[in-house]
């Protein structure tokens, strides 16, 4: 009886270790690995070539490259949107993996994980399906906490205004503060929580029981 394989792409920058990933997903007769990138720019590239249904991405890469993983995410998804991507990365640093995941990523593992644990985030991603371990879940939690709980009062009011879908007219007027403040606010507010705009920060807040 034939087996259905996923197809996977794997990108990492470290020849060996690259090889070992490759290795590893080989022992599961249903995971086929067509292709493999040593930086972010020849995983778009192979990713568009050959259209894998999970690619195995790193997150960090030598500046050299010009693209690291977080980059790479980003590029293939605005090639295909509905890309499956899975992090396999050797940093626990919590401003990456949240870049990754930000960028599109459909799940996160650390290089030391198991053989089983690794095919499963696969089979999980593939599967539209997120696959973050707990401990790394709660890790990420944790820090999205203390990210807000660094907000001032002030920025916590723009917040709240924020997610009821104010304008900053209506939150300059709300909080008599001009609208450049409000601004001014804002830029502070993305920066503390590491996200982009309002609607990542309404829903990190929101996620996290502040609103």
């Amino acid at each position: 009886m034939m087996i259905e394989q996923i197809r996977i792409i794997v990108c990492d920058d470290h020849h060996v270790i690259r090889s070992g990933i490759i290795s590893t997903l080989k022992l599961d007769p249903s995971l086929s690995v067509i292709g493999e990138a040593a930086n972010g720019l020849e995983a778009v590239e192979k990713y568009i070539k050959l259209k894998p249904d999970v690619i195995v991405m790193d997150l960090s890469m030598p500046e050299c490259y010009e693209m690291d993983g977080p980059a790479a995410i980003a590029a293939i998804r605005s090639f295909d949107p509905s890309c499956k991507v899975l992090i396999m990365t050797g940093l626990d640093i919590i401003g990456p993996l949240k870049q990754g995941l930000r960028a599109g990523a459909r799940g996160l593992v650390l290089k030391d994980v198991s053989r089983h644990e690794l095919h499963a985030a696969v089979r999980a991603v593939f599967n539209d399906q997120r696959y973050i371990p707990s401990h790394l879940s709660d890790i990420l939690q944790e820090a999205g906490n203390k990210n807000i709980d660094a907000l001032t009062d002030r920025e916590l009011q723009v917040l709240r205004l924020v997610s009821r879908s104010s304008e900053n007219a209506e939150i300059a007027q709300e909080l008599d503060i001009a609208i450049s403040t409000v601004s001014s606010h804002l830029r502070t507010i993305y920066a503390k929580l590491g996200v982009s705009d309002r609607t990542q920060a309404a829903l990190l807040a929101m996620r996290n029981g502040y609103i």
